[in-house]
């Protein structure tokens, strides 16, 4: 493996590599038997991402993609997100403030924003429930604090197979090509729109909410573009709004959600002095190339992109520094949505701080991958936030406890102690992480050595 950028290979001269058509083959095996066969399972083995640009399949799941994505328009977004905020809070106005994870609260309207975008109708309670455990222990398993559960998984397969058979009536019908049946579309849908889709607007949205809520400057400059969507939310007011670009676009720069990327060599060749050979895998350190390119770099500064167009899309001739954040790697093969996903994240950021204050923690430290997610006091009352106040405060001194009793020597203590302690070990997360994680990287590898020898008896993945 080659890893980039170099002394002899510049960010510069990354982005010319990767739009090179000698690298358009996407990732490693072992990258690619992880994604589409462990964390992706079921619907892996029909996804756009993970099969080669030269299979067949990859133009049509990509003419479907595209298709689907034109029905992601502001106005349709925000309609949806208005709708679902609203009702949201309504169910807990009542309760003054509540203390919850923000990315649990983004990844459930989120499922419901793509599925009711993608089929045009509303999301059943019970489906979304269905949809909602399936797509939590996926991201569980892809930051290794879950096993994958086959039935949660199977459950939202058979009820995703089930709306695409009452779509092909309908929406679908003149948007599917003839070849496409409903296993691969299945598959392409669970998990480019329901399983990365939702994942990386989670992350995306989670991120930036986080940072505007740690910095107060950028949440005043943001007040106007909140007070203006107070009542009802503007899909295209809210994409045009320049400072809240910024601030979307800056927190893609911050939070890589890809610190590498890879792509497999077609053909050998020679770049700078440096061989490239054929059937190698070269990856880009997308952190190393933020830390070349800008000034004071892990800093939350959106102002950084006042002369640039978030809107541009960087060619070989003008390369932009935002060719390397997350959704913007790549020319060639760059992400389908980057636009859409944008959008998404503009809007839902507006829906909820124009209608919510958010508490985080000072002691909160946030992360690039947030295993456990940002927590959060939302307060439903925008004239002061004692409630929200309190509740930080009682959760502060309960955590505070927790972490006195989990630095207590094991020893010397009686069966009442290491009850007490193990307990806390549970609340706290860290005792079900600590085995966890070995259980997934166990169960992961043998996973990896059986696709291996099934593969070289010629035999089908199981």
């Amino acid at each position: 493996m080659k890893e980039i950028p170099s002394q002899s290979i510049t960010p510069r001269d990354c982005m010319k590599l990767y739009n090179r058509k000698e690298m358009q083959w996407g990732g490693s095996e072992t990258e690619t038997v992880i994604l589409r066969h462990y964390v992706h399972w079921p619907f892996g083995n029909n996804q756009q991402e993970t099969i080669n640009i030269t299979d067949p399949r990859y133009k049509d799941l990509s003419y479907i993609t595209n298709r689907l994505l034109k029905s992601f328009t502001p106005s349709l977004i925000a309609s949806i997100v208005d709708i679902r905020i609203d009702e949201w809070v309504a169910s807990r106005k009542h309760l003054g403030a509540i203390y919850t994870v923000l990315q649990e609260e983004v990844r459930s309207l989120t499922t419901v924003l793509f599925f009711e975008i993608i089929f045009g109708t509303t999301m059943p309670e019970d489906v979304r429930k269905t949809f909602y455990n399936a797509i939590k222990n996926m991201n569980g398993v892809f930051i290794l604090t879950s096993l994958t559960s086959k039935s949660k998984r199977l459950k939202m397969q058979d009820e995703l197979r089930k709306q695409i058979n009452i779509s092909m009536e309908g929406k679908f019908k003149e948007l599917v090509p003839k070849n496409v049946d409903i296993e691969i579309l299945t598959d392409h849908i669970g998990t480019t729109f329901f399983f990365s889709g939702v994942q990386m607007i989670m992350e995306c949205v989670g991120h930036c909410l986080t940072e505007i809520v740690r910095h107060p400057n950028v949440l005043n400059k943001l007040q106007p573009v909140f007070e203006r969507n107070a009542e009802y939310l503007n899909g295209d007011d809210i994409i045009k709004d320049t400072y809240l670009d910024w601030t979307v676009i800056e927190s893609l720069r911050l939070h890589n959600q890809f610190a590498k990327a890879c792509r497999e060599v077609q053909n050998s060749f020679t770049y700078n002095g440096d061989t490239f050979a054929k059937g190698q895998i070269v990856c880009i350190n997308t952190n190393k190339v933020n830390t070349m390119l800008w000034d004071n770099p892990n800093e939350f500064i959106p102002e950084r992109w006042e002369d640039w167009s978030p809107s541009s899309i960087p060619s070989d001739e003008t390369p932009g520094k935002g060719y390397f954040m997350t959704f913007g790697l790549g020319y060639r093969r760059s992400c389908a949505a980057k636009i859409s996903a944008r959008h998404i994240a503009k809007i839902m950021v507006v829906g909820f701080l124009s209608r919510m204050n958010l508490l985080i923690p000072e002691g909160f430290i946030h992360r690039p991958r947030m295993a456990k997610g940002t927590p959060v006091v939302i307060s439903f009352n925008k004239v002061g936030s004692t409630k929200g106040q309190q509740i930080l405060l009682q959760k502060a001194e309960s955590e505070q406890e927790i972490h006195n009793v989990l630095n207590i020597p094991w020893r010397g203590l009686g069966f009442r102690g290491v009850l007490m302690k193990i307990k806390c070990y549970v609340i706290s997360g860290e005792f079900a992480e600590m085995f966890s994680s070995l259980f997934v990287a166990t169960d992961l590898w043998f996973r990896q050595q059986f696709y291996r020898i099934k593969r070289r008896i010629g035999g089908a993945w199981h």
